[in-house]
Formats: C-alpha cells, structure tokens, sequence
C-alpha cells in the first residue's frame, strides 16, 4: 500500500530522528534545500524556491511510485502541507499526519540547525491542530500501515 506520511512539528521536536526510522522510505524535507550548496542556510528570499524544490522532489517520489514517501518539515499550519496531502491522495496514496511533540525548552537547540528559541514560540503560537485523530490514533493507525507494508505478498 503505497503510503505518504506528513510529519509534523516544531524545529528540534524529533521529526527528522522520526523520519529515519522509516527504512526504505524516501525521505522530502525542506531542510534539505538548505544546505544543497554547504553547511544549512536558510535564507527567508528563498523560500519560494525551497518550497518548489520541495515540491518537485515529492513529485519525483510520486512519479517513481515510491511505497513510502515521508515528508520532514515543520507543517504548523494546515495550508502548509495540504498541497503535499492532496496531491499523493488524488493518485491513491493512503496519507498519515503525524504530529511529533516536545516542550518548548527541549526543542531549542535539539535540531539540525539552529532555530532562535523566539522563532520556535512564534511557530508553537500558530501551530493549527486538526480536530482529526489524537496522537495516539494517529500512531496506532501509522503502525497498522507499517505492518501491513511488511506482510510479503505472494
């Protein structure tokens, strides 16, 4: 069952730790846009190009008809992942949001690079949650998908 899993949440929560648990998956994350030319930049004048970037390298997973696509980025507000969610829906990918916590404190200074601790309150004060499933269903059925994508099919 081909399946895309969109992570969720604040910089040094654990998202990209999350996403490399996820074996043989294809991993898109915008993080990635940054640090093409070096050591991780982010530069707010190119945020249009990472988002392209990002988005042409979901849609390269797609058009491979990759099993497992996780997409690795902040996603706090519902806009910013609803393309990536309807996109691998409109062609029959099963798609998961999964929301990975952690206290404001943990996440300074916990991530791949570093994030201002007053950039990660600001980012906590917009974070939309959908009123969909509880962390804990999203888990559950997230494992479901996984063994189900480990039964050998004959």
């Amino acid at each position: 069952m081909r399946t895309v899993i969109i992570l969720r949440g604040l910089p040094g929560c654990g998202k990209s730790t999350l996403a490399k648990l996820f074996t043989g998956a294809v991993v898109v994350s915008m993080d990635d846009f940054w640090s093409l030319d070096g050591p991780y930049r982010f530069d707010h004048i190119k945020l249009d190009h990472a988002v392209a970037w990002t988005k042409a390298k979901f849609e390269t997973a797609i058009d491979q008809d990759e099993e497992l696509i996780v997409l690795d980025n902040t996603n706090t507000r519902e806009w910013e992942y609803l393309w990536f969610k309807n996109r691998a829906e409109e062609i029959g990918y099963t798609t998961h949001l999964v929301e990975v916590q952690r206290g404001l404190f943990e996440c300074f200074g916990a991530g791949r690079h570093p994030v201002p601790f007053e950039k990660i309150v600001e980012m906590a004060e917009r974070f939309e949650r959908p009123a969909t499933m509880t962390l804990e269903a999203q888990v559950k059925m997230l494992l479901i998908e996984i063994a189900k994508m480990k039964v050998p099919r004959g």
